[in-house]
């Protein structure tokens, strides 16, 4: 994950008075996951900004020893609002969030692009990111929902937090499509269950579902029950495990809860068994 603060983040997170929200975006700084977006023009306008220049000098070379800086050029030098807005618009990180403390009318960029700190709209995205950039992990239960189609949103707003997305890997044991139609167009693979004696089915399901997630979809099978026994979505090393059967996962069955977690070496790991599986053909 890539992060781009804003001022109000330096300004906040380099005080001499210590605070809660000072160690929230320090922990954002210095998780394992995420690197910083920077370069040296907007390196020393920040320094001019920030209180605690001792402290800040400090954590940047920290970071910059421990290769969590991502250095990002722009054309543009004398102006932080200016070149944070070339930035965003020229990033091709998959995964790549401008955060600020608080929003108002003077932000460079639209107010849903950024990840706020101090969030006064309860977004369950906007949540879940912050879970993602301070601990790599996040959780929901039936418990936070009123009703279905704010879990099918929750869904369709998981799938939007990386910027770009090369594929999203499903893993069914159902071959269903339950909180799945947002990602018709995307590049699919989805590894199912098929068993034996439903092979001879596998070309037409394979059509019904492909109907509804788009001709990019292809559908990976074994008839093994004990090669896939999870519910899971992986996209840019974000991994979205369900407890239930999607189909299951509604108001009228309290029984469920999702995990939301980022972990390159956890995706990896996860994605080596796609070869136990084999491509539904016709």
């Amino acid at each position: 994950m890539v992060v781009f603060p804003d001022l109000s983040i330096y300004k906040n997170g380099f005080t001499y008075s210590k605070s809660n929200t000072q160690r929230f975006i320090n922990n954002i700084l210095f998780n394992d996951f995420v690197k910083i977006c920077l370069n040296k023009s907007l390196l020393d306008i920040i320094e001019k900004e920030v209180e605690d220049t001792d402290h800040f000098e400090a954590a940047i070379k920290e970071l910059y020893d421990c290769d969590k800086i991502v250095v990002k050029e722009s054309t543009i030098d004398n102006s932080f609002d200016f070149q944070y807005s070339e930035i965003f618009q020229k990033s091709c990180f998959p995964v790549f969030f401008p955060i600020t403390l608080k929003l108002n009318n003077k932000l460079p960029l639209q107010k849903h692009d950024y990840i706020i700190v101090k969030d006064e709209s309860s977004s369950k995205k906007n949540s879940v990111v912050l879970d993602l950039l301070t601990k790599n992990i996040s959780s929901v239960s039936f418990l936070d929902f009123s009703n279905n189609n704010e879990i099918k949103l929750f869904f369709e707003n998981l799938y939007n937090i990386p910027k770009t997305i090369s594929y999203f890997n499903i893993f069914n044991r159902d071959l269903e499509s339950t909180y799945l139609t947002a990602l018709k167009g995307f590049r699919i693979n989805y590894y199912t269950l098929i068993r034996k004696k439903d092979i001879k089915y596998a070309a037409n399901d394979k059509k019904e579902i492909i109907k509804i997630l788009g001709r990019k979809t292809k559908i990976h099978f074994t008839s093994n029950p004990r090669i896939i026994h999870e519910r899971k979505i992986i996209f840019e090393n974000i991994l979205i495990t369900v407890d239930n059967a999607f189909e299951n996962t509604i108001i009228e069955e309290p029984t469920w809860q999702i995990q939301i977690s980022y972990n390159p070496s956890l995706a990896s790991e996860w994605l080596k068994k796609c070869y136990s599986f084999r491509e539904v053909r016709g």
